[in-house]
């Protein structure tokens, strides 16, 4: 099981995993004592979330950190994950771009439920196919009949999105995409790209059926069957800090799927 921990060097929050690999290479605790490290640090000019890892660290990082108000710098200690640096920033003098990315909060009946910034699947319980009411944009909803589906933020549409073939959008956009998986009424819908103010409201029909959603890693289930659901844009943005050596890098990361 993956434990997170978390540090104060300097003025600096650091989020990392505490799962240790034999090869020193991935000590990270190894590398919160570097002198490397130390002097990373002392040139940054105002205090960030440092999240160290992988992209589970991340997402943690996210649910529990993002309240206080901090900017992220993500340093990638793994393989090939979308939003993370290489760690090579460490050793290089950087100065730092901000990015903003948007947050999308769930709810259930107009209370809070979750928040996402890569990815929300709804599906009934027990992955049947289930019938619900969508409406987007304002107008009056329409009925479907669907296995599931994935509501996709521009940052992680190369995700489940694209493997639904749902289509690839650039991280700049200001947009959703809406991919169902095994669509039965009406049969081969399409992805639907919507503006990102937009509101999805989601109205389950077949009230034998209670719901799953998995938000950004997390599963959740929803045992009423009368449940309303709307995904909304969030107030709180995401700020990362992007090196400026990782930016060319950072910017062609669409690609990397």
């Amino acid at each position: 099981m993956w434990m997170y921990a978390e540090k104060n060097i300097k003025n600096q929050t650091i989020i990392y995993s505490e799962y240790k690999y034999e090869s020193k290479q991935h000590n990270i605790e190894m590398l919160l004592d570097s002198q490397e490290f130390s002097d990373f640090l002392s040139h940054l000019n105002q205090s960030y979330n440092i999240v160290i890892w992988w992209d589970g660290t991340m997402l943690h990082a996210l649910k529990n950190y993002n309240k206080n108000g901090k900017k992220y710098i993500w340093i990638n200690f793994w393989n090939k994950w979308f939003l993370l640096q290489d760690k090579k920033i460490i050793l290089q003098k950087n100065n730092f771009i901000e990015k903003k990315y948007s947050i999308f909060d769930i709810q259930i009946n107009d209370s809070h439920f979750d928040s996402f910034i890569n990815e929300v699947s709804i599906s009934a319980k027990n992955w049947k196919m289930w019938a619900f009411e969508i409406q987007l944009w304002q107008n009056e909803s329409f009925e479907l009949h669907w296995d599931w589906f994935v509501v996709s933020t521009p940052i992680w549409s190369t995700a489940y999105n694209s493997s639904l073939w749902g289509p690839i959008l650039s991280h700049h956009s200001k947009s959703l995409v809406i991919t169902p998986k095994a669509p039965w009424k009406p049969r081969h819908f399409p992805s639907i790209v919507i503006p990102e103010n937009e509101k999805i409201h989601i109205k389950n029909i077949w009230r034998f059926h209670g719901l799953e959603i998995h938000c950004d890693g997390q599963s959740k289930h929803i045992d009423e069957k009368n449940d309303e659901i709307t995904i909304i844009k969030s107030q709180v943005e995401l700020v990362f800090a992007i090196a400026q050596s990782q930016e060319k890098k950072w910017e062609n990361k669409i690609f990397e799927f």
